[in-house]
């Protein structure tokens, strides 16, 4: 159910379990806000509710040889689950995942969702840190919060910064991601509270790691989120992946995007005819 388990699939997917560190620090950079004179505690509520999803993801994936393109592969997958979330106590609620439908041959635990009738039961912090993710290891890239939230009071136009770093136990390999969050604007939803996130960021390996990994991996999105309901509105997201082994070169662009029904319908995207500009 997490934003950032749908980078660098094709990579990562393999090596989902270690253990883990994560990070938020707060920072201002200079990028304009869209909302002047706006601010709001970033934490959940995590009240009771359900909400019905709808998502799209999209890939083209493309292998070179000598710079020559020998292989393409566009796949797709639309896909419908509902969120529950529960109170637990003052300081943390229960949520839970459930699949309920599905079109197309991605792996959706690749993205970090169960696949038709499995459900994946969470807890989580009201900071939007994870306690518990099914029977998944903590580590995992299923411990990535789905909005990770600063959990003090921001104004439009400020950032944060948010780093997780595992081990994976098949490559021995340390991995990081790190991605800088913009709020752009907050907003009545309904019945809730939202915030507008633009998202930017990057996995990489640690300057110092013994087994390097010859690859690049990007992402950009943009969420509608809220915070009262511990719920996503929308989402929509652009990953872009590269891994180059002896002289053998794989690029991949993929996209996804999310809504909630009762704000949209039709989740659509191509990850070649980017929807949004973003900020950076």
């Amino acid at each position: 159910m997490f934003i950032l388990l749908t980078i660098v699939v094709f990579i990562v997917s393999s090596v989902i379990s270690g253990c883990s560190t994560s990070t938020l620090t707060t920072v201002i950079l200079p990028y304009p806000p869209t909302a002047s004179g706006k601010s709001i505690p970033l934490k959940l509520d995590g009240i009771t509710n359900i909400e019905e999803h709808l998502s799209f993801s999209s890939s083209n994936t493309k292998t070179f040889s000598n710079n020559q393109i020998i292989h393409e592969q566009i796949e797709s997958v639309d896909f419908k689950f509902v969120t529950e979330i529960k109170p637990r106590d003052d300081s943390s609620f229960f949520t839970t995942v459930k699949t309920l439908s599905k079109d197309g041959p991605i792996s959706l635990a690749s993205m970090g969702y169960p696949e038709p009738g499995e459900t994946i039961d969470y807890i989580i912090n009201k900071d939007s840190s994870i306690l518990k993710a099914g029977n998944y290891p903590g580590g995992s890239l299923y411990f990535i919060p789905q909005l990770p939230l600063p959990n003090r009071t921001l104004s439009t136009g400020e950032t944060w910064n948010y780093e997780y770093t595992w081990i994976s136990d098949e490559s021995l390999s340390e991995l990081k991601l790190d991605i800088v969050l913009l709020l752009k604007d907050i907003t009545e939803c309904g019945k809730g509270k939202c915030i507008l996130v633009e998202y930017s960021g990057k996995i990489t390996q640690p300057k110092d790691v013994k087994y390097k990994i010859p690859f690049r991996s990007q992402l950009k999105g943009l969420m509608n989120y809220d915070i009262t309901h511990a719920q996503v509105i929308s989402n929509y997201q652009l990953n872009e992946e590269s891994i180059e082994i002896e002289g053998t070169r794989v690029e991949s662009k993929s996209c996804s995007e999310t809504l909630s029904t009762q704000f949209g319908k039709n989740p659509k995207c191509d990850p070649l005819k980017p929807k949004y500009t973003f900020t950076f």
